[in-house]
């Protein structure tokens, strides 16, 4: 499921990064995965269609994928640091990735444990890196995170995106 991603997004890459869009930042608002996180432009809303309540968000803007993939739960969930380390393996293997960096999450949202990282993922040519948070609550999971081909320098609004990412209702 991950891995069908990991291939849509890298054509989805290919294809933007010849006809770029202008950077026109402004708030997205998702009730369904409650968070809100600044975009550059509207983004796409795909659903896992395995049956899960798992959504991606992407938008791509000269060649910067900014995306945002929650997985809703109806049940609560533990939010520790086991439960935590199970989900972000998880995700982590079944998107072809390997860590270089982990650190805290930044920002840091209370009631969610939370995680920074950089990862190389892909295979072969069709390498990226993907820079963000791993996030787990109650209810939810959250990968928020920035995608590019790998370069010396990180692109300008990674963080901006990355640091934009709150929950609209802590409580759920």
């Amino acid at each position: 499921m991950r891995t069908l991603f990991l291939r849509v997004a890298l054509v989805l890459f290919a294809a933007t990064s010849l006809t770029a869009q202008s950077l026109n930042w402004r708030e997205y608002k998702n009730s369904s995965g409650n968070f809100s996180v600044q975009m550059p432009a509207e983004p796409e809303d795909t659903n896992a269609g395995d049956g899960s309540d798992m959504h991606t968000l992407l938008a791509f803007v000269d060649g910067v994928g900014y995306s945002v993939t929650y997985s809703k739960s109806s049940e609560d969930q533990p939010v520790n640091d086991a439960i935590f380390k199970q989900y972000a393996d998880g995700m982590i293997k079944s998107s072809k990735c390997t860590v270089v960096n982990e650190a805290p999450a930044s920002p840091a949202i209370p009631r969610l444990i939370g995680r920074h990282y950089r990862l190389d993922c892909g295979t072969g040519s069709e390498k990226l890196t993907d820079v963000g948070n791993l996030y787990l609550a109650k209810h939810y999971t959250y990968a928020v995170l920035v995608m590019f081909q790998p370069r010396p320098v990180d692109p300008p609004n990674l963080k901006k995106f990355v640091d934009s990412f709150a929950l609209t209702d802590p409580a759920k």
